[in-house]
């Protein structure tokens, strides 16, 4: 190898080397996640919530649980979505969710 081949890579190490010394960019920090779980006897947008939970990622304490969430009753999957919610994914048919009636589950997230 000549001399010049020799300054040709140290010159390519030291580029990489400053690469590597670049600051990474600041991390945008996201909000905490909302979960909302509604069940429906319907897979319908429009059809009647029969049940609603939540869980609230603003309030997760040390023990990992959200402490008394507080979500409004919405009275269709449609309304919630008209408040901001987003499906996260279709409904889910729950067999026997209450004296054996069927039901849907719905999850949304904000």
């Amino acid at each position: 190898m000549n001399l010049q081949a020799v300054k040709d890579k140290l010159e390519e190490l030291n580029k990489a080397i400053k690469a590597l010394e670049t600051p990474i960019p600041k991390v945008i920090k996201m909000a905490k996640q909302k979960i909302l779980r509604m069940a429906t006897l319907d897979q319908s947008l429009r059809a009647s919530v029969d049940s609603w939970d939540g869980e609230d990622g603003e309030l997760i304490k040390e023990i990992g649980l959200s402490s008394s969430p507080r979500f409004p009753f919405y009275q269709t999957p449609m309304h919630a979505i008209g408040d901001g919610w987003r499906l996260i994914a279709p409904p889910v048919l729950i067999k026997g969710y209450c004296n054996n009636i069927d039901a849907y589950e719905w999850w949304f997230e904000k």
